[in-house]
């Protein structure tokens, strides 16, 4: 009998110690007084979230017992925090006020290709017959090789190949008069 008691008293003793608590409550508008729908209040100690349903009620169920930091956010109003110290059932309602903020517009645009040459998003150097009379060499590709930005790979005596920009090869178009022109290849051979 005496052992039964004992062991009554380390149930009851355990059980209060990992008492289950509850906290409920509504989050509504602090003007109107309408709950709000889909609100997230966040218990940050234990890492939970709940969301409020259609009347802006919300439920924890079997917390620890303890102080936690709550706060409930939601879109187009203040964020509300407080500590609140939870033992048993807790019904608490959080009141929210608007908060009117704007954001900057964010204008996106884009074409397959450019246009014109004004509309191109690249940088564009135009190299006159004046600055290659000036820096005269053995082919076009080495005279222009002094522009920033170029460079050329040298295969052999008049044999080079440009990079422009760090790319080279295929990735190179060649533009006469504003006409591309395709009877040129920069390939790797």
């Amino acid at each position: 009998m005496k052992h039964t008691f004992i062991l009554m008293c380390c149930l009851l003793g355990a059980t209060l110690l990992y008492a289950q608590s509850v906290f409920t409550g509504r989050v509504y508008d602090a003007k109107t007084n309408t709950g709000l729908v889909g609100a997230n209040v966040y218990i940050e100690d234990l890492k939970l979230t709940a969301t409020t349903d259609s009347m802006g009620y919300f439920e924890f169920l079997e917390l620890p017992a303890g102080s936690y930091t709550v706060s409930a956010k939601m879109v187009g109003y203040a964020m509300k925090q407080g500590i609140y110290s939870l033992k048993g059932t807790v019904n608490q309602d959080i009141k929210m006020e608007a908060y009117d903020y704007e954001i900057d517009e964010v204008v996106v645009t884009g074409q397959m290709r450019a246009t014109a040459i004004t509309q191109t998003p690249q940088a564009i150097t135009e190299v006159s017959s004046d600055y290659l009379a000036h820096n005269a060499s053995t082919n076009i590709v080495d005279a222009i090789a002094k522009v920033p930005g170029l460079s050329a790979i040298t295969n052999g005596q008049s044999i080079a190949k440009p990079v422009i920009r760090g790319l080279g090869y295929n990735r190179v178009v060649t533009v006469n008069d504003g006409v591309r022109q395709e009877g040129q290849q920069w390939g790797d051979e």
